[in-house]
């Protein structure tokens, strides 16, 4: 009789990765080296930090041993996020703009930097594939956000920027037919004036 080959199952998640070793012949003990290092017996789940490669084989006494099997570990970086805006391209200063991106199962958080006027406004990490601003009121001006997907291993490539503009309210006079003022309003960009 031989020993069964073992299974060599790698599991990575956001912030950890490892290799747990099964043999599908009951009572075996499997031995396991990473990359060209010396073989040791397998004693439970190994944590793996780099690229590398796994090989293991299992015994039993009054057995054949196993074949030596092997697997290429590979430790993913997250995906660089696609970023859409969920707000119109122009809106009144001191709206709120909503953006959102693509979620991957390898990022434990989202970097969001937020550039007002081409400087650094904002820079956040959060957990969510979502991120919500508020303009500031007192001025109008140009806004871009961009996302970087982080994980234990590092951190992705910059996503694409989407931008808003914000536009200042306007000052509306309301005259009476000869010319005398009968009100004044301060109007955000988009809304109405009111009689």
């Amino acid at each position: 009789n031989k020993v069964a080959a073992p299974n060599i199952i790698h599991t990575q998640k956001t912030d950890a990765s490892y290799v747990s070793i099964t043999s599908g012949t009951n009572g075996a003990t499997i031995y396991y080296k990473i990359g060209n290092g010396s073989y040791l017996e397998y004693k439970g789940t190994i944590p793996i930090k780099n690229d590398c490669t796994i090989s293991a084989y299992a015994k039993k006494k009054g057995y054949v041993d196993s074949a030596a099997t092997s697997k290429k570990i590979t430790i993913s970086l997250p995906q660089t996020p696609t970023v859409s805006l969920n707000t119109n391209k122009i809106i009144a200063s001191g709206n709120t703009v909503n953006v959102h991106w693509n979620r991957d199962t390898m990022a434990a958080s989202y970097t969001v930097t937020v550039m007002k006027d081409g400087v650094e406004w904002k820079k956040e990490t959060v957990t969510a594939a979502l991120y919500t601003f508020n303009t500031d009121r007192e001025s109008a001006s140009q806004y871009k956000v961009s996302v970087v997907a982080n994980n234990y291993v590092g951190s992705s490539g910059k996503s694409n920027e989407v931008s808003c503009e914000t536009r200042l309210p306007l000052t509306v006079r309301f005259l009476d037919d000869d010319g005398s003022e009968l009100s004044v309003q301060s109007v955000d960009y988009g809304a109405n004036a009111v009689k």
